[in-house]
């Protein structure tokens, strides 16, 4: 709840969807349930553009952090400069 944009509702939603990682002290594994790993694409010995966030990952959690991340960016000048917005 210290964290701007991040309200009761989103809060809740996502201990709801990340009740399975309770005893789990790895985060990368967490972030790449959400689907928030960067992914880079490759085909055979090139590489296309450079990574993205990965589309694969739990939708439901995605969407809750959609709007706080929109807040984020138009409120927070540290994420504002991270995404040269």
């Amino acid at each position: 709840m210290s964290i701007p944009g991040i309200g009761e509702a989103t809060i809740a939603a996502i201990l709801a969807e990340l009740h399975m990682f309770e005893k789990c002290d790895c985060v990368q594994k967490i972030v790449a349930f959400i689907g928030l790993a960067p992914r880079g694409f490759i085909s055979g010995s090139s590489v296309k553009g450079k990574p993205r966030i990965s589309k694969m990952g739990n939708s439901r959690i995605q969407k809750v952090l959609y709007m706080p991340a929109l807040v984020s960016i138009q409120y927070n000048p540290v994420i504002r400069v991270c995404t040269n917005v």
